[in-house]
């Protein structure tokens, strides 16, 4: 075990080689295994790495595309912000994650905070209902796609009925 001191924040902490704490972010090296029956962090290799076992073949190409899906998944980012800041950690040797410059997003912030409990009660409403139910409570319209990635970014299950059927 490696012992890392950040003394600007006055704490210590106990880390393995394979994760280096930096200013608002985290490196982890990873130990990459194809050909496993299913995709996920499986433990840890050796010292200096996590093992990473991918459901895939050890075919050109596919084992990259698995581990960019999971880690996509794992970190709740798209698949191509993903290979975006791979790319740029390639090129530069880092990734800066930051958000987009603009203003907030009213919308969202009020639709993320209504959506769970409004599902609750409701759950078996079509998408254009959802977006009339939301209009009619906030007095802000969106779209049938906007309320779709909406529901599938909150946790567990939700259907995502189109038409009243």
């Amino acid at each position: 075990m490696a012992r890392g001191v950040d003394k600007s924040e006055g704490w210590v902490t106990a880390q393995r080689n394979f994760v280096r704490p930096a200013k608002d972010r985290v490196y982890v090296k990873l130990r990459v295994s194809p050909g496993a029956k299913s995709t996920g962090v499986k433990g840890l290799y050796g010292e200096g790495a996590l093992k990473l076992s991918i459901a895939a073949p050890p075919a050109e190409g596919k084992i990259n595309a698995e581990v960019e899906r999971y880690l996509a998944r794992l970190f709740g980012v798209s698949r191509s912000t993903l290979k975006r800041w791979l790319g740029r950690r390639r090129l530069t040797g880092g990734v800066d994650v930051h958000l987009i410059p603009g203003r907030p997003s009213v919308k969202g912030e009020a639709l993320r905070k209504w959506l769970p409990s409004h599902l609750q009660r409701n759950p078996d409403l079509t998408l254009a209902e959802h977006c009339e139910a939301f209009e009619d409570e906030a007095g802000v319209g969106v779209s049938e796609a906007t309320m779709s990635r909406s529901i599938k970014r909150l946790p567990g299950e939700w259907p995502l009925k189109k038409s009243p059927e």
